[in-house]
């Protein structure tokens, strides 16, 4: 078989916008568009005005065919590697302006935790985890067989307040949350230890993903991007672990109506892996090696009963340790604050469980945030985590000042103390706090922080 040109297809349904990706087809020597016979889809992806998800195509018309050349006659995509650019930033002291000190006198005393006592002494990680035991919480599992195959990561919604609260994040091993436009952040979920049958919002992806899903070797779960984003994930190394919505999809990804009338999308972890193989998706199980746990250690702290993250005046989050579960509990906002006085909060619970959101792990990164595009209407953000850069971990009611670390896009993060030793999480689920190199921490009263957003 000659060389040919591989083609991506534009297809337009009631006026709208869409992309049929990563297809395998069958291509004559002498190349006629007329003559293109379809061999077998890997996904096909519904597509997102920008700002606004729409609903998925009912029926789909092939109107136009732009060339992107690719050697030899391996149909599919064939994806390009993603380096990720450095982040060259030395961490320096960040400098906490208290407003109390009483009580806020830095200790160096083991630190106990609510885990239970039988935890090795030496810790779990960053290798050599047993069969049974989940590298990315540091924790048995119940069932070790979701552990032989690849995590998931799920791009999941923030806002509109409507739509809270979420599905299914209790259920999630890590999570990161990051700012994206307009005031708004969004979620990326990873699934790996724990399944559920119904995940969501889901909403597009961003750059800032690529992270993520390049760290676990997951598959994507998301809904479409803004076209240069969703170039860069096809033509990523992960490219071919992008499972989108389609008819072919139903019924792991579905949609229900929300309050405001409009469908939601949704995933159901339960049957993804049989999507996987009808997909010929790779969902092997991954090295996955890199994250320290422990329940016993020392280290320097200041009390943190409270940590507030705020991204804006529209979303804005604090998170509440309890003495006596040993985790921190998640509220959100309810409204558009201007000022911090104005702020208001509700718990954040997962409307399939009703139980709260909650971590043994906070974890705040300090991040460049480089502006892609930035113009009177939109903004887009480029976030690479790699590198190094300061990091605060909040766990057991303390906080301590870190250096977080990733060499290589396939590593995991880490996180360092002041002398390049690995420090420990507590064994559990952890929350990722992405925010701006710029941002501000100050201290309020003894036990309590707060971060604040400033955008470049």
């Amino acid at each position: 078989m000659n060389a040919r040109k591989k083609r991506t297809l534009k297809i337009v349904e009631n006026g709208d916008l869409f992309s049929l990706v990563s297809i395998k087809v069958i291509i004559g020597d002498s190349y006629k568009p007329d003559k293109l016979v379809v061999k077998e889809y890997e996904f096909i992806y519904h597509g997102e005005r920008q700002g606004e998800e729409m609903k998925k195509p009912r029926s789909l018309l092939i109107i136009l065919l732009t060339g992107v050349v690719i050697a030899g006659c391996i149909p599919g995509v064939i994806p390009t590697l993603v380096s990720i650019p450095t982040n060259t930033i030395t961490p320096v002291g960040i400098t906490v302006y208290p407003t109390s000190t009483s009580g806020a006198i830095p200790s160096e005393t083991p630190v106990p935790s609510a885990t239970p006592p039988s935890y090795p002494a030496q810790g779990m990680g960053p290798s050599g985890f047993p069969s049974n035991v989940d590298p990315l919480t540091g924790l048995t599992v119940e069932d070790p067989s979701l552990l032989i195959r690849r995590p998931v990561a799920i791009k999941v919604e923030n806002i509109p307040r409507g739509d809270r609260p979420p599905w299914g994040l209790t259920n999630a091993d890590i999570i990161y949350e990051y700012y994206t436009e307009e005031g708004a952040t969004r979620f990326i979920a990873v699934f790996y230890g724990e399944n559920s049958d119904k995940v969501g919002p889901i909403r597009s992806g961003r750059f800032f993903d690529a992270n993520v899903v390049q760290m676990y070797k997951s598959i994507f779960i998301f809904g479409y991007a803004w076209q240069p984003e969703f170039e860069f994930f096809v033509n990523s190394d992960f490219g071919k672990r992008l499972v989108l919505e389609s008819d072919y999809t139903k019924p792991t990804l579905f949609r229900t109506t929300g309050e405001g009338n409009y469908d939601l999308l949704f995933a159901n972890l339960k049957t993804l892996p049989s999507l996987l193989s009808l997909l010929n998706i790779d969902n092997s199980q991954q090295n996955l090696d890199g994250m320290f746990f422990n329940t016993q250690f020392t280290g320097t702290s200041q009390l943190a009963n409270s940590v507030t993250i705020r991204f804006s005046s529209v979303i804005y989050n604090r998170w509440d340790y309890n003495s006596s579960t040993g985790l921190y509990m998640r509220s959100v906002d309810t409204i558009t604050a201007q000022q911090v006085s104005d702020e208001k909060y509700t718990v954040l619970t997962d409307r399939n469980n009703g139980k709260p959101i909650t971590a043994a792990n906070v974890v705040v990164l300090y991040a460049p945030y480089n502006i892609y595009v930035r113009t009177a209407t939109s903004e887009v953000y480029q976030i690479p985590l790699s590198g190094v850069g300061p990091a605060y971990l909040v766990r057991d009611g303390q906080i301590y000042q870190l250096t977080w670390h990733r060499n290589s896009f396939t590593d995991l993060l880490t996180l360092e103390d002041a002398n390049g030793n690995l420090f420990p999480l507590k064994p559990g689920n952890t929350w990722f706090e992405v925010i701006h190199n710029a941002s501000d921490l100050t201290q309020p009263a003894a036990d309590t922080w707060r971060f604040t957003l400033h955008l470049p």
